[in-house]
């Protein structure tokens, strides 16, 4: 029997730090704040994509990124999504989607405004 989705180790790692900034989008860009649960959450997701990196290298990433994010010197959500689109093959789209869903609901709810990054992302991927 095959797994549900694809292997994430078996996306080229140079499409993460995009992955890491659509999650940043969600549960940074959202509303303006970045929790602890968010944090674990977007760490533990990282951690799958890139199963051989340390802990303190993915925490290293997410800080570096948010950095980034904070100074506004990030890609727009429709630029990350339709990029990601090329390179994700459609099942992992999927799980990019119930990843952001997961993230979205970390801090305890799902605010309006990170559901209305994730349907956009939604529907850049659908069409």
């Amino acid at each position: 029997m095959s797994a549900p989705f694809p292997d994430r180790a078996q996306v080229d790692s140079e499409h993460v730090p995009d992955l890491l900034l659509l999650y940043l989008a969600v549960a940074y860009g959202a509303d303006r704040r970045f929790d602890k649960d968010e944090e674990r959450s977007v760490c533990a997701l990282l951690t799958s994509w890139l199963p051989e990196a340390s802990g303190s290298f993915i925490a290293g990433m997410v800080r570096t990124a948010l950095d980034l994010y904070r100074s506004g010197q990030v890609l727009d959500v429709e630029d990350l999504a339709l990029g990601l689109r090329s390179v994700l093959p459609p099942a992992l789209r999927l799980q990019v989607l119930l990843d952001l869903s997961r993230i979205a609901h970390a801090d305890g709810e799902r605010s309006p405004a990170e559901a209305a990054v994730i349907d956009r992302v939604r529907t850049l991927w659908s069409s």
